[in-house]
């Protein structure tokens, strides 16, 4: 399973999922949104998506933690 998790600072969310994602052992790819250039790139790619987290499980858009929580289930 290939895990993509893209995270802000200070983002309360961006850590839950991360702890969840841990707790279940599950590894996964972080792309951390902390630079003008990484907002850009990531609105460019996901025009549509604007909260953090963003996760998605093999190539598969899943939502935030809340759906993370639900899908892991």
């Amino acid at each position: 399973m290939e895990v993509l998790v893209y995270s802000k600072p200070a983002c309360g969310y961006c850590v839950m999922a991360k702890n969840l994602l841990k707790s279940k052992g599950i590894e996964y790819e972080e792309r951390y949104l902390d630079n003008p250039q990484a907002i850009q790139d990531f609105i460019t790619e996901h025009p549509d998506k604007r909260s953090m987290p963003q996760i998605f499980i093999d190539g598969e858009h899943v939502g935030g933690v809340d759906q993370l929580k639900e899908k892991l289930s």
